[in-house]
């Protein structure tokens, strides 16, 4: 009797994917995210059923709630009613006196680069835009084919075609238009198919 040994076959390798620049200092971020999160207390998350709870309390004047646990502290009839704890009360205040500013840090930061998303996506998106036209006017020549071809697909992916909304998918909106920095000449605006706003620079020809 003979015996066949069969090697199985090995598994293609893999190359995990190059990382850009940003996704890696995006990749450090979520690290030092986890180091400050572990500096921070037990965070409570929202929830719908404490949220109008939460949003009535919101306009107790804090100069009331300190009276009151000033008060409590005088008060022994006060305290015999245990409506109110004076230690976990004097923590929680404490907690928000410290955290309040970093809150409101933590805001500014988070609006700045929103922000920034925004503005780079808009400037792409902008300048798209713009080639966008210069290719329809080019597909024009019946020597370039592909260029037609190129209009056509790119209208596709705008969700348009010859001009006119897609019936099928909506026309996704471009975002604001941010103008690039000032460089030498001006920039005029146009409104394009569709009511698409483009920005552009003119600079100054020599003839």
């Amino acid at each position: 009797m003979q015996f066949i040994t069969i090697t199985p076959p090995m598994p293609p390798t893999t190359t995990p994917p190059t990382l850009t620049r940003y996704q890696q200092v995006a990749a450090e971020l979520y690290g030092d995210l986890q180091t400050i999160r572990g500096k921070l207390p037990e965070l409570e998350a929202p929830h719908p059923e404490t949220k109008k709870f939460v949003d009535s309390m919101r306009g107790i004047p804090r100069e009331f709630v300190d009276k009151m646990v000033g008060q409590v502290q005088q008060i022994p009839e006060y305290q015999s009613v245990n409506r109110l704890d004076v230690q976990n009360a004097l923590s929680s205040l404490q907690l928000i006196d410290g955290l309040r500013p970093f809150s409101d840090a933590l805001r500014t930061l988070l609006g700045a680069l929103d922000n920034t998303i925004d503005v780079n996506y808009a400037r792409v998106a902008n300048s798209a835009l713009q080639l966008y036209q210069v290719a329809k006017g080019l597909a024009r020549d019946l020597n370039s084919p592909h260029i037609a071809m190129s209009v056509k697909i790119l209208a596709e992916a705008l969700g348009r075609m010859g001009g006119h909304r897609s019936t099928s998918t909506p026309a996704p909106n471009p975002g604001p238009v941010i103008p690039n920095a000032p460089t030498q000449g001006h920039t005029t605006t146009m409104v394009v198919d569709d009511g698409i706003v483009i920005t552009g620079k003119v600079s100054k020809m020599e003839h």
